[in-house]
């Protein structure tokens, strides 16, 4: 279960929160109103989107998507998520949760 699940995107102050996932459940985060973020307001070519979460013994996780921006026929931009360079990157545990962990198996 990823616990404490929120997100944030380049240049945006406010984050979502999502609480909870559990396991092999496909739930989507709340809104987040990306509309004034230098990606589409400003010169910045591209963004992304870092999702943090735990585990159950509080050890963070980050998912980074890079985000980049297509022109529109109206001058304004479209997101374009880049799943294929997407990248988890993981905390290694702290050795109290590694005890824990370990009295637990």
């Amino acid at each position: 279960m990823a616990r404490n699940v929120t997100a944030g995107f380049s240049g945006v102050e406010a984050v979502v929160n999502r609480g909870q996932i559990p396991r092999d459940a496909s739930r989507g985060l709340p809104t987040l109103n990306i509309a004034s973020a230098p990606l589409f307001t400003g010169p910045d070519e591209a963004a992304s989107i870092e999702v943090r979460y735990e585990d159950r013994y509080g050890t963070p996780s980050f998912l980074t998507i890079p985000v980049a921006r297509q022109k529109r026929a109206d001058g304004d931009y479209d997101p374009v998520f880049r799943w294929e360079d997407a990248r988890t990157r993981h905390i290694k545990p702290s050795w109290r949760a590694r005890v824990k962990i370990g009295r637990e198996h």
